[in-house]
């Protein structure tokens, strides 16, 4: 038995892969996003005295292929940005909130970005010059599993909200100058 195709069958099916051609064509990749969000961090960075990101951060190469970034094998996003120990000054722009499978992120974030970076499993601060009291905001971490914020000058009370993260798995505070 023969089976064939009228075009009245057709149409409809191809009309709906055109769209969702369409749909993906003009949708940005998240690693698109994602360069687009380093790349606004690295224009916020005043000092980079290894040349680290100015070197390599750059639109000639993979973002994968990045100085502290690495890249998931399932999708070809961020899932980890290290950027510790490289004596980088500067600030961090809420771009990097629009990093869109981040689960490990290194260095000074902003206190309204503890809602956006909802998937943070692993927070790592330590050997820079941070001088503040640690924000109480840090309890919308639901998913972290390692606070490490040694060797800063964090000051004040530790938040009591640290001690109730049932996530929490490792905290290192030492060297710092807090207080409770």
């Amino acid at each position: 038995m023969e089976t064939s195709l009228h075009f009245s069958t057709l149409a409809p099916l191809l009309l709906l892969l055109f769209l969702m051609l369409h749909t993906l064509a003009n949708t940005p990749t998240n690693i698109t996003t994602d360069q687009s969000s380093l790349l606004a961090l690295k224009s916020h960075i005043t000092s980079d005295p290894y040349n680290l990101l100015s070197n390599n951060w750059t639109t000639k190469t993979s973002i994968c292929c990045w100085t502290g970034v690495t890249c998931g094998s399932t999708h070809l996003t961020i899932t980890s940005l290290d950027i510790s120990n490289m004596n980088l000054a500067g600030t961090i722009p809420p771009h990097i909130g629009n990093l869109t499978f981040l689960n490990n992120f290194t260095r000074e974030v902003p206190r309204s970005w503890f809602s956006s970076l909802h998937r943070l499993e692993v927070l790592f601060l330590c050997e820079n010059e941070l001088n503040e009291v640690i924000p109480d905001e840090i309890r919308n971490l639901r998913k972290l599993k390692d606070l490490r914020l040694q060797n800063n000058r964090f000051n004040g009370p530790i938040p009591a909200v640290i001690f109730n993260m049932s996530s929490l798995e490792l905290v290192s505070l030492r060297n710092n100058s807090l207080s409770g």
